[in-house]
């Protein structure tokens, strides 16, 4: 059984749409509004559209899923292009490859042609494949030797605002970043909107582009920590943002996700905006003005182990996304009670 688009567009979770074009599915994570206040090739453009949190979900009795990537590109340094497949509770195959930069040293890259075959149990079963997470993707010839191919649907829609942190930037298992453990904990399909890099931008909140969603979280600060230029900025910024996140949701209930730990806290680092703690504390005031807002002191979700990190301190790896999915989970719970 081949996949035709109006069958992509069914079994397809975490996009706004699903296109095809020149004979490739196309997954989209943001729509042509979101992408919008993005100028085109810039970072920021280039990493929204990567496919955190995008993936297929489907019952079957197939035995085998075949594919082939094409048009891949990635949008970051790091250097993961992997696929995680799921069958029922249990990840069955981590498939892909890392991959070297340019031979000048630039940081994009484009890949050739990828096509796998993945052999699966007989009988009925619940199949996830979760797409690279960091990369931009292309499927052709989607496959399945199936008499029945089904959608699953998602008890929760969750959006999911965020950094770098929040788009997996630098764990290779694009099925363990922290939304997604939490959605399947929860059995919630993850619209996110994480782009490495951003700071709280009030524009980030285009009106009229977003679905029905059950709750929302908000994943920013570690960047406004080292990057933002001033007090003022940040207030405008953060303030313009939930003002606009309220206009747009109302009394949908929204989890702020405080800054995780990172290095910087331990050596008691200061940037213009103070230290870590001092901004989680300025991005509290601001955010707790609106009711539906509750505030979540992530600092203490992922222990202070550099081996937790990829990098030595900021960014996670699938061990540190657990420990963080972990603190997340009966959070999430209490708002859904």
């Amino acid at each position: 059984m081949k996949l035709d688009l109006a069958q992509m567009k069914a079994i397809t979770k975490g996009v706004m749409d699903v296109t095809e074009e020149n004979g490739a599915f196309v997954f989209h994570r943001l729509n042509d509004a979101q992408m919008g206040i993005y100028q085109p090739n810039t970072g920021g453009w280039r990493r929204s559209q990567a496919l955190a949190s995008v993936h297929l979900d489907f019952e079957t009795d197939a035995t085998m899923l075949s594919f082939t990537a094409v048009n891949g590109w990635n949008s970051t340094a790091v250097r993961y292009f992997y696929f995680d497949l799921w069958v029922d509770d249990n990840m069955l195959y981590h498939d892909g490859f890392t991959y070297n930069e340019n031979a000048d040293g630039t940081t994009m890259m484009r890949f050739g042609d990828w096509h796998t075959d993945l052999a699966m149990p007989a009988g009925h079963k619940r199949v996830r494949l979760y797409m690279p997470a960091i990369c931009h993707v292309e499927l052709t010839d989607v496959e399945l030797n199936a008499t029945y191919v089904r959608p699953v649907e998602s008890k929760y829609r969750w959006l999911a605002f965020g950094d770098s942190i929040t788009e997996a930037h630098s764990s290779s298992m694009p099925s363990m970043q922290y939304a997604e453990q939490v959605a399947r904990a929860i059995d919630a399909e993850v619209l996110n909107q994480g782009t490495g890099g951003e700071q709280y931008m009030a524009r980030k909140i285009v009106p009229g582009s977003y679905p029905k969603v059950d709750f929302i979280t908000v994943a920013y600060g570690t960047n406004d920590f080292t990057h933002c230029p001033s007090r003022e900025v940040f207030e405008r910024e953060v303030s313009g943002f939930y003002k606009a996140l309220h206009e747009q949701f109302g009394d949908t209930p929204v989890l702020v996700l405080l800054p995780l730990w990172r290095a910087h806290e331990s050596k008691g680092v200061s940037f213009e905006l103070g230290t870590l703690p001092q901004v989680r504390q300025a991005i509290r005031a601001i955010a707790e003005e609106y009711p539906a807002n509750i505030c979540v002191d992530c600092g203490g979700f992922i222990p202070p182990v550099y081996e937790f990190f990829a990098d030595k301190g900021l960014h996670p790896n699938a061990l540190g996304h657990t420990f963080y999915a972990k603190g997340l989970l009966p959070q999430v719970q209490k708002i859904l009670k």
